[in-house]
């Protein structure tokens, strides 16, 4: 598997391209430190169809997210922003991922809730895999 490189956060944690373990696992350790929120959150491996694949998000609203296009096809991301309406995000080529980070106690200083309540993955052409994390 691919090698991520390496990620150093405030709290001191880097992920260097040496530490045994999947790629999977070095982003979930990633993960951890970029949103700080204890435990590594799940690497889930699903599959995108090009019907839409409705990912449960839980607890209900997330406030990290990552995926990742793991195939060989386009993948279509779609989120529903907390209190706010469904949006395609972005298309992720084969090898792409996004990722979004906004801490729960956001909305002090945005006008908008923070968070993500729902996440649909579309293949573009053909069902493709992808790897998903989010935390609560």
């Amino acid at each position: 598997m691919a090698q991520f490189p390496t990620v150093a956060v405030e709290e001191g944690l880097a992920v260097p391209n040496s530490v045994a373990g999947s790629g999977a696992t070095q982003m979930a350790i990633a993960l951890r430190g970029l949103f700080t929120m204890g435990t590594p959150p799940d690497l889930a491996r699903v599959l995108a169809t090009t019907g839409g694949l409705t990912i449960t998000l839980t607890p209900g609203t997330v406030f990290g997210l990552y995926i990742r296009n793991v195939g060989v096809n386009p993948v279509q991301v779609t989120w529903t922003p907390t209190a706010g309406s469904s949006a395609v995000i972005q298309d992720l080529a084969p090898g792409a991922f996004i990722a979004f980070a906004q801490p729960a106690n956001a909305a002090a200083v945005v006008t908008a809730t923070p968070g993500i309540t729902a996440l649909t993955l579309t293949a573009l052409t053909a069902s493709t895999p992808c790897e998903v994390a989010a935390i609560g």
